[in-house]
């Protein structure tokens, strides 16, 4: 009985009913096919995204707009149809593989900013200390439910505009690429003291020390020292 309810609830996933509507057959088999369809097609595309990044696609398997275009299509098709926190905990994984993978202009404006476009405002430069920080993106607190969500896209954010900064200028050369890191670090700053105020939040302490770690040592090598002891100064 129970492959039978599977089985009818898989072919009408693409009818556009909601997780929800498929409580009845979660109940009954352990599984919800809307939700097993969202994986199916994000597990497809990563391995679509692995393999082009490890050159075994065929010739006319792939047109350059295909990685943003393909997450974007899968997106629309499922965020209305999953719970928003699972939903969200989908657009991090996927933001963090695809800047494993280098790619960086996918991650942050597939993943990230679909997730940041919520808050009224994305501008590093507008956010001058830790009260506008708070404001703008942890009106609920620090400890409301998407929060950890919140500094996962924002640290997201920081390393995507690090990696557009020195790819435009990858010796840091230029008077703007300085501005764009020293803003970034200063943000990423503002990420750090916050952390630090929830002992529970160690593992967001973790990967923003990653983040600033990487970036630190690719802007030393150019005599920018200064801009990384700023960066580790909390107050």
């Amino acid at each position: 009985m129970s492959s039978i309810l599977k089985t009818k609830a898989m072919r009408n996933v693409c009818k556009g009913n909601t997780s929800a509507y498929y409580s009845y057959v979660e109940e009954k088999t352990g599984q919800n096919p809307v939700i097993q369809q969202f994986e199916k097609e994000l597990n497809d595309y990563i391995g679509f995204v692995k393999k082009k990044n490890a050159g075994l696609l065929k010739p006319g398997e792939h047109a350059p707009c295909k990685v943003s275009d393909a997450l974007f299509d899968i997106w629309n098709k499922f965020e209305p149809r999953v719970s928003t926190r699972f939903f969200n905990q989908k657009l991090m994984e996927l933001g963090e593989f695809l800047v494993k993978h280098k790619e960086y202009s996918t991650a942050s404006w597939q993943c990230y900013d679909r997730y940041l476009n919520n808050f009224a405002n994305v501008n590093l430069e507008l956010i001058k200390n830790l009260t506008d920080f708070k404001s703008n993106f942890f009106s609920n607190g620090i400890l409301a439910e998407n929060s950890d969500v919140t500094f996962r896209a924002l640290m997201g954010h920081c390393i995507c505009m690090y990696h557009f900064t020195i790819a435009q200028d990858s010796k840091l050369q230029t008077k703007y690429a300085i501005q764009q890191l020293n803003e970034i670090f200063r943000f990423m700053r503002l990420i750090m003291q916050l952390l630090l105020e929830v002992d529970h939040y160690c593992w967001l302490v973790y990967n923003a020390t990653i983040y600033i770690y990487t970036m630190s040592r690719y802007v030393m090598q150019f005599g920018h020292s200064k801009m990384v002891c700023c960066s580790h100064t909390l107050n």
